[in-house]
C-alpha cells in the first residue's frame, strides 16, 4: 500500500526547514496552483454549450472539463450553460476543487437567459462548499446542508430534474444512490427562456493573502542568540519549544524518548500518523541517507519532513533540504531508522504537522503590509504575529539595519561570508517581495502605472541579492581578493534602495489607510484600541471606512476625567471607552486620568 500527502516541491519560503517544511505543506497543490477544477458533465455537447467566462479559462477532454485561473488572480467567475428544455436533466461528477478559499462554490443553476450569475433573483441551484457542505438556493432563500454525506470529499455528484415547471435538487456520494434536498416550481421568464449550466466563483487565494501579509519583518545579526543568523519577525513559526500558530497548520510535538520508552516502532509511528493526515518532521543523521549530499561524506544531523510510505517495498517520502533548496527523495525505511537511531544530535521532539482546512478565510491585509513596511525601515522591534498579537522585541538587529550590522567590520563581514544561510535569506526576503508587489498589481490593491517603477526596483534589488549570494558561495570555494569591499558596495547599494522603494510603496498603500494614533497624556493607567476587535498598535494603519473603539483601563485611585480627539474633547457614552466609526482620515486620541478624590 502507498500512502502520500500533497506537498509542494518548491515552496517560496524556504531558506531553513524551520519555515519550508511548513510553507511546503500549506502550499501543496491541493490548496495552491492554476487548476480551479475539474468536472464531468454528463451530457456535454461543445456546439450546444455556451461559456461566460471571466478570468477563467476552460479545457474540455469529451466530457471532462477542466478549468484554469491564475493563481495570483482575486476575482474570477465562469459559467458554462444550455438552453433548458421542457424534460430535462443536468449531472455533473466533481473530481477536483482547488481549496483556495474555504467559501468557494460550484454548483449548478437554472436561470433565465442572459441574467448575469450573481443576480439575487430568478436563480435555482444545488452546490457544493469546497471546504465541504452542499447548499440549495431557491431565487433569495438559500439552505445549507452539512450532514455526513453532504461533507465528504471529491468525487461528488450533483443533479437537477426538470419537468414542465417543476425541478428537483439532488446530490450522490457515489453517483448511484440519489438524495432529494429541494423541489421547487420555476418560474415564468419574461422571454420564455431559462438556460441550464455549471457555475464557477473564485475569489482570491488564503494562502497568497496569508503569505503576502507576512514575511516582511526580519531579525537577527551578528550578535543574535536564537539559533538561527536571520529569521522572520512574527512568522508563525516552530521552535522545538514553541509551536505557534497560524491559519493552516497544527503543529504537535511528540516528545521522542516517549515513542522509544512505548517501544513503538519508527515505521508504525509513521504509518499510523500519514494515515491520519499528518506530516512528521524527524531529525535524522543524513550521512546515513542515500541521496542527500552527506551521504557517506560526513555527519550532518538534519530535519526532513516525512510525507509518504510505501508499506510493500518498506520506503518512505522524504522532503530533503540542503542550503535552502528542496528535494524529494525515497528512502529505505532501513537506512531511515539507522540515521534515526545513530543521529548524535538528538532533538527531543519529533512534530507533527496537520495541515487544517481554515474555515473562515484569510483575506489581504493591506494595513499589516504597509505597518510591516514601516516596522522593516525604521528597524522597530514588534514580533507582530498578527491577529493583535505582539511578542516581546528581542536582543537582535530589526529590519533594514541588518545591512549595517553585517557590514559594521571585518568581523561581522566574515560571520556574513562564513553562513550561507544569511545570504540565502537575503534572497529569499527579496523574492517574496517581488512576488508580493506582483500579487498587489493583481489583486487590484495597486495600479502597475503607479507600481511601475516599484516592480523596476525591485527587480534591481533581487538582481543584488543574487550578486551577494554567488559571491558569498564563490568565496567558500575559492578567497576572493577584495571580497569585503564587493560585499559593503552591495550590501550599501541594497539598503539605499530598499529605503526608496519601499517608502514608495508605503506612500501607495497609505492612500487607502488611516494611521491611527493614541496615547495617555499621564501615566496613571493604560489606553488600548481595537479595530473590528484585534488589537493595534498606536502608529499602526486601518482601512478606510473602519471603526476603532479606545479603551482606557485607570490604575486604582484614578479614573478618566477626558477624551480628546483631534485636540477637541471627544463626546462619549463610557468614560472608559471611546468608539470612532467611519474613519477616512488620520486621527489623534488622547485620554486623561485623573485622581478620584473622595
Amino acid at each position: 500500500m502507498t500512502y502520500r500527502l500533497p506537498i509542494n516541491k518548491e515552496p517560496l519560503i524556504r531558506a531553513y526547514t524551520t519555515s519550508g517544511f511548513v510553507d511546503a505543506i500549506i502550499s501543496n497543490e491541493l490548496a495552491v496552483g492554476n487548476k480551479l477544477a475539474e468536472f464531468y458533465l454528463y451530457d456535454y455537447q461543445k456546439t450546444l454549450w455556451q461559456e461566460s467566462l471571466k478570468g477563467i479559462r476552460l479545457e474540455s477532454n469529451n466530457n471532462l472539463l477542466s478549468v484554469f485561473v491564475e493563481p495570483y488572480q482575486s476575482e474570477a467567475t465562469g459559467q458554462v450553460y444550455r438552453v433548458l428544455n421542457k424534460k430535462d436533466e443536468l449531472m455533473i461528477r466533481i473530481d477536483s476543487h482547488l481549496f483556495a478559499n474555504p467559501w468557494e462554490t460550484f454548483s449548478i443553476s437554472i436561470r433565465p437567459m442572459n441574467k448575469e450569475s450573481d443576480a439575487d433573483d430568478e436563480i435555482y441551484s444545488i452546490g457544493k462548499f469546497v471546504r465541504g457542505g452542499l447548499f440549495v438556493r431557491i431565487n433569495e432563500q438559500v439552505k445549507s446542508y452539512f450532514n455526513e454525506n453532504h461533507v465528504k470529499a471529491m468525487p461528488y455528484w450533483l443533479k437537477f430534474e426538470h419537468l414542465n415547471s417543476g425541478i428537483k435538487c439532488m446530490c450522490s456520494c457515489d453517483g448511484e444512490t440519489w438524495e432529494t434536498l429541494e423541489c421547487a416550481e420555476v418560474q415564468k421568464s419574461v422571454d420564455g427562456y431559462y438556460c441550464i449550466g455549471v457555475d464557477l466563483q473564485y475569489r482570491g487565494n488564503q494562502y497568497f493573502n496569508w503569505l503576502f501579509s507576512n514575511f516582511i519583518q526580519l531579525n537577527g545579526g551578528t550578535q543574535a542568540n536564537q539559533g538561527l543568523p536571520i529569521m522572520y519577525s512574527g512568522y508563525t513559526y516552530k521552535s522545538y519549544t514553541l509551536c505557534v500558530l497560524n491559519p493552516f497548520i497544527t503543529a504537535i510535538p511528540i516528545r521522542r524518548d516517549l515513542l522509544l520508552a512505548k517501544n513503538f516502532s519508527l515505521w508504525d509511528f509513521i504509518v499510523e500518523n500519514i494515515s491520519m493526515n499528518r506530516y512528521i518532521e524527524v531529525n535524522i543523521d543524513e550521512f546515513y541517507i542515500p541521496g542527500t549530499q552527506a551521504y557517506n561524506a560526513y555527519r550532518y544531523p538534519h530535519g526532513n519532513l516525512i510525507f509518504g510510505y510505501d508499506s510493500d517495498g518498506q520506503n518512505v517520502d522524504l522532503l530533503h533540504y540542503y542550503n535552502g533548496k528542496p528535494k524529494i527523495i525515497t528512502v529505505a525505511y532501513q537506512d531511515l531508522i539507522n540515521a534515526f537511531e545513530k543521529c548524535e544530535d538528538v532533538i527531543e521532539f519529533i512534530n507533527l504537522y496537520e495541515y487544517y482546512r481554515s474555515q473562515v478565510g484569510y483575506g489581504i491585509n493591506v494595513e499589516r503590509v504597509c505597518t510591516m513596511l514601516q516596522y522593516y525601515l525604521s528597524g522597530d522591534g514588534y514580533h507582530d504575529i498578527g491577529l493583535g498579537i505582539y511578542a516581546e522585541p528581542q536582543n537582535v538587529v530589526y529590519g533594514i539595519e541588518l545591512y549595517d550590522d553585517y557590514i559594521k567590520d571585518y568581523p561581522s563581514i566574515d560571520v556574513f561570508l562564513n553562513d550561507v544561510r544569511i545570504s540565502y535569506m537575503f534572497n529569499e526576503h527579496k523574492n517574496v517581495m517581488r512576488e508580493r508587489i506582483k500579487y498587489l498589481i493583481s489583486s487590484g490593491v495597486v495600479c502597475f502605472n503607479e507600481a511601475q517603477e516599484i516592480v523596476q526596483q525591485i527587480e534591481t534589488l533581487t538582481q543584488l541579492s543574487q550578486m551577494l549570494m554567488y559571491l558569498v558561495m564563490k568565496n567558500m570555494m575559492q578567497p576572493i581578493l577584495d571580497i569585503y569591499a564587493k560585499v559593503t558596495h552591495y550590501m550599501t547599494l541594497s539598503k539605499s534602495l530598499e529605503l526608496k522603494t519601499y517608502s514608495n510603496l508605503i506612500n501607495i498603500l497609505r492612500q487607502k489607510l488611516c494611521k491611527i494614533s493614541f496615547n495617555a497624556k499621564n501615566p496613571y493607567g493604560t489606553l488600548t484600541a481595537l479595530a473590528d476587535g484585534i488589537h493595534i498598535k498606536s502608529g499602526n494603519f486601518i482601512l478606510k471606512g473602519k471603526n476603532v473603539v479606545f479603551e482606557a483601563i485607570p490604575q486604582a485611585g484614578y479614573t478618566v476625567d477626558k477624551w480628546i480627539l483631534e485636540g477637541d474633547k471627544a463626546n462619549s457614552s463610557s468614560t472608559s471607552k471611546l468608539e470612532v466609526n467611519n474613519i477616512y482620515a488620520d486621527i489623534n486620541v488622547t485620554m486623561i486620568f485623573v485622581q478620584i478624590i473622595d
